[in-house]
């Protein structure tokens, strides 16, 4: 079972091994892989916002939020980043499933914005579950590459 936290930052070291691996970034607006310092500033920002950690069995294997985007437009994020050795084992689904929910129960008219690497099929997948739109495409220069972006919205 997960279990979701407020993001702190007693988190931190936690949050490390998944900021700092380059596999678990790629897909991310993180261009290289965190030191803790960088962790601490990162987590500066999102902290207050509705941005948790993810635990199952007391161990972090994760963090996933909604972090406001425009308040007049009651516009926020949607992001998730699970440590590795957590793919592939329906943990993406089942937190984005309680962010949702989460959202909703907060916001009940709020506009929630995601976007995924063209290549980050995984979680396109996900967003499509759980009626995500796709509303666009960028590129975007990331590690040293043009990417395509897809851009998702779920109107609550």
């Amino acid at each position: 079972m997960l279990y979701y936290e407020p993001l702190q930052q007693k988190h931190s070291q936690e949050l490390l091994p998944i900021w700092s691996d380059m596999d678990v970034i790629r897909y991310t607006g993180i261009e290289a892989p965190c030191t803790l310092k960088q962790v601490q500033q990162r987590i500066a920002l999102l902290e207050g916002q509705d941005v948790f950690v993810i635990r199952q069995d007391g161990n972090v294997i994760g963090i996933l939020g909604c972090p406001c985007v425009d308040k007049t437009k009651k516009q926020y994020g949607f992001f998730y980043h699970l440590r590795k050795d957590s793919w592939n084992q329906g943990y993406g689904s089942l937190a984005a499933a309680w962010l949702v929910q989460y959202m909703q129960e907060q916001y009940q008219t709020a506009v929630l914005l995601a976007d995924v690497f063209n290549a980050n099929k995984a979680s396109e997948r996900i967003l499509c579950k759980l009626d995500f739109e796709l509303i666009g495409e960028t590129t975007l220069q990331h590690g040293g590459q043009q990417m395509c972006v897809h851009q998702y919205q779920k109107i609550l």
